[in-house]
């Protein structure tokens, strides 16, 4: 079998691959995470929980936070706090103990999100902080970047943004965040943020991804099975399903 995790362009192609071959996969690929916000959300408590998931590692995670869906009535609220937050970061040298935001992988990433951002701003965007390279950086740095104004049609949001950026949205009913939520070819990882229980328990249920994570609480466990959605993946690691998906099942009927 083949098991990979990348990009869904290099696992599609390996999905052909195995096909040929005539055996079996396990692809764990890219995402595009919404984290959706509700009015009766604890902020306070969850901001430093959202710039992590969104942000840690320079953005460059698969089942990131990558775009955020914000009830309209705390909007400004979330905003203002992440804004704050970002800005207390320190960009610099990985290497450097007091470094909180360190380089993207390659100079070729930073371009693609320039790509992205400038599409975004030439559609109306608004940039709240960050958007570019920071100043006096050589490397593949790009700053933690915030934008408003968003439309569906902007690559922040159809696309997978691999790095520090963040698109944030209003919405004003549930299904209008559960549309939101859905509206992306990936499906590998969720965030919902609410205070409710039932909220939470029928939003999860309706979002289309393999991992649903509430609030503070993560949903990377070993045991918990890893993998995705629609263009995200096929099957699954860790755990039980995990272990399932790379034995082959065998039966031998033995006469006692």
């Amino acid at each position: 079998m083949l098991c990979f995790t990348g990009s869904t362009k290099v696992g599609k192609h390996l999905y052909t691959v195995a096909a040929e071959k005539f055996i079996s996969v396990v692809l764990e690929m890219g995402g595009s995470a919404p984290g959706v916000i509700f009015a009766d959300a604890d902020i306070a408590s969850v901001v430093d929980s959202i710039y992590a998931n969104r942000f840690m590692g320079g953005g460059q995670m698969c089942d990131g936070l990558k775009r955020l869906i914000v009830h309209k009535s705390r909007f400004y609220e979330v905003v203002k706090l992440l804004k704050a937050k970002i800005l207390s970061k320190k960009i610099g040298d990985a290497s450097n103990p007091s470094t909180e935001v360190g380089p993207l992988v390659a100079e070729r990433q930073v371009k693609a999100l320039e790509i992205q951002v400038e599409d975004a701003k030439s559609k109306g965007a608004t940039i709240i902080t960050g958007g570019k390279r920071p100043n006096g950086l050589a490397g593949a740095f790009y700053e933690p970047t915030l934008i408003t104004n968003i439309k569906k049609d902007m690559k922040v949001w159809t696309e997978e943004t691999f790095g520090p950026v963040l698109p944030v949205i209003s919405f004003e009913t549930e299904s209008e965040a559960i549309e939101l939520a859905n509206d992306t070819t990936y499906g590998l990882g969720a965030y919902v943020i609410t205070s409710d229980n039932k909220t939470f328990d029928r939003v999860a249920s309706k979002i289309l991804s393999g991992m649903v994570s509430h609030n503070n609480l993560s949903y990377i466990k070993p045991f918990n099975p890893f993998g995705g959605y629609k263009q995200s993946g096929i099957g699954r690691e860790h755990g039980k399903y995990g272990f399932e998906d790379v034995t082959q099942v065998k039966v031998i009927a033995s006469e006692k």
